[in-house]
């Protein structure tokens, strides 16, 4: 837990089968998470959570830094239908919710150059409201890659208990690079309400380079 490689993509149906392969157990991983009561808590602030080495040793980053406080992405996010996304062999069988609702989506490297290197930590930070008139429980925010690029990790998801009507919560996934190679990574963003509905999907393009 905490690690989620991918594999590289190859030329061939045998490369997309592996890469859905991969995407959906980033999904299982999320669901069996929840199952397990790891990272069960009600979030009422803002959480960033990245430990590589699995040793428990997570860390709280800084939310009053500039990440936090400007409004800098490497790419600009775009909202599609879970169907019409990168994640949509997972997405099968959910509804859309028009009562989650994505905003102030952005992926921020380290050193704000547009870019994902080598050996990187970014962040990728989104805010997600309960429009409805009612709690909305059991949710799972998500952040995945879904290009099939190898040594790229994301933190481990949290489990949000209950959002009450009317209100916003803002969260952190870390992004970890290893060894990478020149080309593009599809991040998606997501928040599923527990196995029946989903949010739009927020998806971000970044640019890779060694």
């Amino acid at each position: 837990e905490g690690k989620y490689p991918f594999v590289n993509m190859w030329d061939g149906s045998a490369a997309d089968n592996a890469n859905k392969r991969e995407v959906h157990e980033r999904y299982e991983q999320v669901q069996r998470q929840k199952q397990a009561g790891i990272n069960r808590r009600e979030a009422s602030r803002d959480d960033a959570y990245y430990d590589p080495t699995n040793s428990g040793d997570d860390t709280l980053y800084d939310f009053e830094s500039n990440d936090y406080t400007s409004d800098y992405s490497a790419s600009a996010g775009r909202s599609v239908s879970p169907s019409s996304s990168s994640i949509e062999d997972i997405s099968s069988g959910y509804g859309i919710s028009t009562d989650l609702l994505i905003s102030n989506a952005r992926f921020v490297d380290d050193n704000h150059d547009g870019y994902l290197k080598s050996n990187e930590t970014a962040k990728v930070i989104f805010e997600f409201r309960n429009s409805s008139g009612q709690p909305l429980y059991d949710l799972v925010p998500m952040v995945v890659e879904s290009s099939g690029r190898k040594n790229i990790y994301i933190s481990p998801s949290i489990h949000v208990e209950k959002l009450d009507p009317g209100k916003t919560l803002r969260y952190t996934a870390m992004v970890k690079t290893g060894r990478l190679k020149k080309g593009t990574a599809t991040f998606c963003v997501s928040v599923v309400q527990g196995d029946r509905v989903m949010s739009n999907v927020t998806e971000f393009t970044i640019n890779t380079v060694r």
